[in-house]
């Protein structure tokens, strides 16, 4: 937090434009936020429109950033699982198109993740088990596993 409790750069910015600034502040322990505030600085003028000054206004929001990397750290940590497990993993979004696709899933069907992504899984059900697909899918709709699909 420097010596006086704020972000020097938002400060220095702020007195030198004469507009408000907002900046984050951190103080980190390696990698591990320790303490992370949101600061807002007022310029103060005179009565002459010279800066004399400035007010600065913190709020702690080392919760949120806690979370925000947690989250991030969860969603690489699950994105490389996926991507680098085994087996193929296909995801779809509620309109039944293909939302996730592993390098396991490439080589299994012969699509690139690239031109899979957003494409109706339709794509990828063989003709002789459209009859098959039908029936899972009406069965998922009856355990209301599944909603809003067309079997």
């Amino acid at each position: 937090f420097g010596k006086h409790g704020h972000n020097p750069s938002t400060l220095e910015k702020a007195l030198k434009t004469g507009k408000t600034e907002r900046g984050i502040c951190e103080e980190r322990a390696g990698r591990q936020i320790k303490r992370s505030v949101e600061v807002t600085v007022f310029p103060v003028k005179d009565f002459n429109e010279n800066i004399a000054g400035a007010i600065a206004i913190g709020r702690d929001i080392t919760e949120e950033k806690v979370l925000e990397e947690e989250l991030l750290i969860s969603e690489q940590r699950n994105k490389f699982l996926i991507e680098n497990f085994p087996a193929p993993i296909v995801s779809l979004d509620a309109n039944m198109n293909v939302a996730e696709w592993n390098k396991a899933a490439e080589d299994l069907f012969g699509y690139k993740k690239e031109e899979i992504i957003g494409t109706s899984f339709e794509k990828i059900v063989p003709e002789e088990e459209k009859d098959e697909r039908a029936k899972f899918l009406k069965n998922l709709a009856e355990q209301n596993i599944i909603k809003n699909i067309k079997a």
